[in-house]
Parts: C-alpha cells; structure tokens; sequence
C-alpha cells in the first residue's frame, strides 16, 4: 500500500494547509498530500481524505464547512454534538464519517479564531476564559483538538489496515515565571526607604523587620530559592525555562531595576543551568519599542539571543503582539493559556506554529500552550493546594492519555511559602513534579 495519505479538497487554501500541516506534522505525524486533482484523487492506491461537498465511491468523506474555503473573519455557527465516543465535536455534520468536519474545529480553536471577534474584555484587555465556546460547552479541561486528531487517525488507520501513523509520546516542560527576583534585595535605596516607610504606615512590623535586615544587613531574602529550585529540577532530570520580568518599573511591573547588579548576577547564574526567556512588561505587549528595549537589555545581560517569551500577565493581543515578538526573534511563545482559569485555551496539548488569521498566514512562530499554572488556583479561584491537586492531576492524565506536551507554569515568589496563602504549594509541586516522572 502507498503510503502517503491523500487530501482531496476542490479548493487548497491557505487555512487548510496550515490545519493539515497541524494535524499530520504536528499531533499524528505522516506522509500527506494535498490535491484538487479528482483524477489524481481517483487514482491514488493508498489512504485518502475527501475534503468536499460531493461524496466518492472511496476514502473516508469529511464534508466542508465552509470555514477554511473563506478568507472573511465573521461570527461562525459551530454546531456542537456531543458523541458518546469521541465527546465534544464542532461543526457538526451528520453526513460525513466522523460526524463533523475535524479540519475546521480544529482549525478555529488553534487559530483563536473567536478572539478576533467582538468579545467582552477583562480589566487588564485581556480575552477571558468565559468568553470562550470551551468554556460555554464544558470542554475547557480537554485537548479536544489532540482527542479528534488521534479519532482521524484511528479512522484512518482502521480503513486503510497496512498504513501507520505516529502516535506522540507523552512529554514535560517546567516553567518559572519571575515577576518578583527577590522581594526586598537590589531595589535600590530611594525604594526601598519608601516601602519601609509604608510598612510602618500599615503597622506591618514583622514585614518591616525582615525587609530592613535584608537591605541592610545581608539577610537572605525570602524569594532567594533557586539553590533549591535548582536542586529539584535536577534530581528529577526535569527540563526548566525562566521568563524573567525585565522591564522598567510600572504600576504592573514590579521586578527589580534591569540594572541592578545583583538581578544581572541572578539571571546569569541561573542561565548557567537553565534556559531563560523574556517575560515580556504589562505595557509592552502593545509597545513594540518597550518589548524590543526588554528583549535586547536581557540579551546584552546574559551575552545570547533570546528566542523565548511569555508575556506578563499573559497579556497579549492578537496577531499584533505575536508579530511584534517574531520581528525582535522570539520563535517561541508560551503565553497560550488562561490567568483566569486552568485548561487548554487552544485546545491543544502540542507546540503549533502560529496562524496569524488577519494576513491569512501560517508563520514560524511556535505556540507552546501551558495547561495549568500556581496562581490561577490560589488568586482567582481562591483554592488551598488540597483542593487544586485533583485539578492538576486530571490535566496531567489528559495530557498523557493524548501524548501530549505538558507544560505547567509556576512564580519563583511562591517557592518561598513567604505569605500564608503560598503555604504547602511546594509539597504540591513536588507531588505533582514526582507524579509527572513516572509518566515519562
């Protein structure tokens, strides 16, 4: 049997290049070819897809929605079914094999295709998690985009016995957001005089105590963990990447001065062992000379390029933020995921390149969707680590059941169980890092 899988479409457009090159590169990699040949379509000894409208006496028929033969951003009708074997389907359609047209779900979840339309925005401008259709369908803790392309291929690879296609293994990334390197040290004198003075003004004399030791007598600042962080990571043979918070100092930027000699020491240190990328200002998501200052100042301290980011606050907008990060050379992007809530904003568990749907373009740039992070459960759902674990937990197991790419985000300031409210997320963290490992 040939073995290349063929796609027969009447029109080859740019969306339907980019989902195939999605859905047979990315999640269940194989030989594939587009045509909108009928002759060659008809004549191919091998597995097929027919993308059309028209039924073939061969291949397995998936009818077209008309969403990626359009080049228009408007309002979609996504009818949802729910199967009681493969779940959540959009675009239904009851005509075809698998009941729905897989290449246009996949496609307008991966392509955040929503959020280019009108949508009621968060304080911070941000797109909001109940703002979504995984939300308001109750799929948001599922990597259905990973779930319907293992159906395609078990369709597949069903109807046509003698082909193979690659099923994914299970993998894991850590990432540490640093918005705060240390919480008292290298601030600087005029700072930290004044936070001083305001914790005094909040009677706060404990806060006081410990922030005037470590300004002036060398105490170890409470945020000062990466000795152990270090340690963890190591031991369980763990790949890490740091975003650090670079910037100039803001109403939402907080870190400590891009010249401060002992952030520069930190970060150099830390680069040493780690990958470290660029964890991109609240205001520089919008202001390309304020991302391109951050980006070359955290190149020019660490003497290499940058190529990874993920925005603060998760704060981005689509596609000019992305355009702006691929101009200054980031290639990849892990700002892919909600504040607001775990899950999978995409609906995806795999790195895929960017579609950027404005200029109708796949690009270079990878995103990289994380599925949970720390402070989602302790500052917006207010959870104690007992209550996330089950959580976190169920995301991994989806994760692993579909070989997916695991990523989980967690803040440096949280290692230090320094506020009452960080207290036992680190026995979590490494329950959670010890019930990853056994899985790869």
């Amino acid at each position: 049997m040939n073995d290349l899988l063929l796609i027969y479409a009447d029109k080859i457009t740019p969306r339907l290049v980019y989902t195939c090159k999605v859905i047979f590169e990315y999640v269940t990699p194989c030989r594939y070819q587009l045509t909108s040949s009928p002759e060659e379509y008809k004549n191919h000894q091998g597995p097929k897809i027919n993308y059309s409208t028209q039924r073939q006496p061969e291949g397995i028929w998936i009818y077209p929605s008309g969403l990626l033969q359009s080049t228009e951003i408007f309002e979609q009708n996504v009818r949802c079914v729910v199967d009681p074997v493969g779940g959540d389907l959009l675009f239904g359609e009851a005509c075809c094999e698998l009941r729905f047209d897989v290449f246009s779900a996949v496609f307008y979840l991966i392509s955040r295709y929503e959020e280019y339309l009108p949508h009621v925005k968060d304080v911070h401008g941000r797109f909001q998690p109940t703002e979504s259709l995984a939300f308001r369908q109750g799929f948001l803790q599922k990597p259905v985009v990973n779930r319907w392309c293992l159906r395609l291929r078990e369709s597949i690879c069903q109807k046509y016995r003698g082909f193979q296609i690659k099923k994914s293994g299970f993998t894991y990334t850590a990432t540490i957001d640093v918005d705060n390197t240390y919480a008292y040290k290298g601030k600087g004198f005029v700072r930290s005089i004044g936070s001083l003075i305001n914790d005094l003004r909040s009677l706060n004399f404990l806060q006081f105590k410990n922030r005037f030791l470590t300004v002036f007598f060398g105490k170890k600042d409470p945020f000062d963990t990466i000795d152990y962080q270090i340690e963890l990571f190591s031991r369980l043979g763990i790949e890490v990447i740091y975003f650090y918070l670079y910037s100039r100092f803001g109403p939402f930027d907080r870190n400590l001065p891009i010249h401060s000699p002992s952030h520069q020491q930190h970060i150099k240190f830390v680069a040493d062992f780690a990958s470290v990328g660029s964890h991109p200002s609240y205001r520089a998501s919008e202001d390309f000379e304020e991302l391109e200052y951050e980006i070359t100042s955290l190149e020019s301290t660490i003497r290499r390029p940058i190529t990874k980011s993920r925005m603060h606050y998760l704060r981005f907008f689509l596609p000019s933020t992305f355009r702006h990060l691929m101009e200054l050379g980031i290639t990849d992007e892990y700002s892919m995921g909600y504040a607001q809530a775990p899950g999978f904003r995409a609906g995806i568990c795999t790195p895929y390149p960017f579609y950027d749907l404005e200029m109708e373009t796949s690009t270079d740039l990878i995103i990289h969707p994380f599925a949970l992070m720390e402070t989602t459960f302790i500052d917006y759902l207010k959870y104690s680590p007992k209550q996330a674990a089950p959580v976190i937990f169920s995301l991994i197991d989806e994760v692993y059941s579909v070989g997916g790419h695991l990523i989980t985000v967690w803040h440096n300031r949280t290692f230090s169980e320094y506020q009452p409210e960080w207290r036992g997320w680190n026995q979590l963290h490494q329950e959670m890092l010890d019930y990853i490992s056994k899985r790869l």
